[in-house]
């Protein structure tokens, strides 16, 4: 799973992964000062990740695939380990960016 490659990537901070049927992976430095949780609640959400990369990961939040009960130190972890992760575009994410592109221009030409 490219998910916990990338994953495996969090040195500089400690990072929890809570599956949908409950199962926990741990990333990370586990005496880290800075601790962070995803709680996964579709599975889709690992898709989203792989083909949409930053893009598809923040579509997936408000879609409600995911959460974490500390946005904000979710978010230093990966400032933190930003170098680490960017392998995370996804490999398709440049095609999955100009699709969307291409859908916010048709929606602003020709608004419903």
């Amino acid at each position: 799973m490219k998910a916990r490659w990338i994953l495996a990537a969090v040195v500089a901070a400690a990072m929890s992964l809570l599956g949908f049927f409950g199962q926990r992976h741990n990333f990370g430095n586990a005496g880290a000062r800075l601790h962070a949780e995803l709680i996964v609640h579709d599975e889709r959400f690992f898709s989203r990740v792989v083909w949409g990369g930053d893009q598809g990961t923040g579509d997936s939040y408000m879609d409600g695939d995911w959460s974490s009960p500390d946005l904000v130190s979710l978010v230093r972890v990966a400032v933190r380990n930003g170098r680490r992760l960017d392998g995370s575009g996804g490999p398709l994410a440049w095609i999955n960016g100009i699709v969307h592109r291409f859908r916010h221009w048709r929606k602003r030409a020709w608004p419903a």
